[in-house]
């Protein structure tokens, strides 16, 4: 095995292992701080409203979503690496980097003040790159299925990010009229959705990650 090849595989796996590390630190720091934080309703509650400017524990909750929106992008060069050394686009690993550093990062960068309702630079500051970063993620979930076939990833891995993927979109869809109708029987589980919605996100990247370590990078 030449050195380029054991340079690879080695960035490729620490790649990996960012996207995994991830995967379980998003849903599990956001479960601690549910149970941290009493006096806020995770059933109701967004999850903007955790890192909301004077929140409790909002310092540790905006600095969750900066280590993993760095995870994430971490993630998507080495996913970059992996389909540019099997000759395919890689594109989509720049979709998937664009939601943790517009997503997640952007919503740790800029937090919306308690409620997330009034509409201030501020809020928009927050809104738009949150929802780029969503649009982002929504398309890299569209397209995986196939890379991930072209990657060599298990028929198991494949079912799995399908069927997060499927998940994932069922969710906006879902937060999309609740948002868009506050009046309907969807909006009093907002935070449920969304809380819902990450945890399938993790088990998409998840799928991805895992897909990197079973193939690794190999030059060709």
């Amino acid at each position: 095995m030449s050195r380029k090849t054991r340079l690879l595989r080695r960035s490729g796996q620490l790649a990996a292992s960012a996207g995994v590390l991830a995967s379980l630190l998003l849903p599990t720091g956001i479960l601690l701080l549910d149970h941290l934080n009493p006096q806020l309703n995770p059933v109701a509650a967004p999850i903007s409203h955790m890192g909301a400017v004077g929140a409790p524990y909002a310092a540790a909750f905006n600095g969750l979503l900066a280590a993993c929106a760095l995870l994430i992008a971490a993630c998507a060069l080495g996913l970059a690496g992996a389909l540019r050394a099997r000759h395919l686009a890689a594109w989509p690993a720049g979709l998937l980097a664009a939601f943790g550093l517009l997503g997640l990062g952007g919503s740790a960068a800029f937090h919306c003040r308690v409620g997330c309702e009034e509409v201030d630079l501020l809020g928009v500051l927050h809104f738009v790159p949150t929802t780029l970063g969503l649009v982002a993620l929504l398309l890299a979930i569209a397209v995986m299925p196939g890379y991930l076939a072209a990657l060599g990833a298990g028929h198991r891995i494949q079912r799995l990010a399908l069927w997060a993927g499927h998940l994932l979109w069922g969710g906006t869809a879902l937060y999309a009229l609740a948002v868009l109708f506050h009046d309907n029987v969807l909006f009093p589980y907002i935070g449920l959705i969304q809380r819902i919605f990450i945890l399938a996100f993790a088990i998409w990247l998840f799928a991805i990650s895992m897909s990197m370590i079973k193939k690794p990078i190999s030059d060709r």
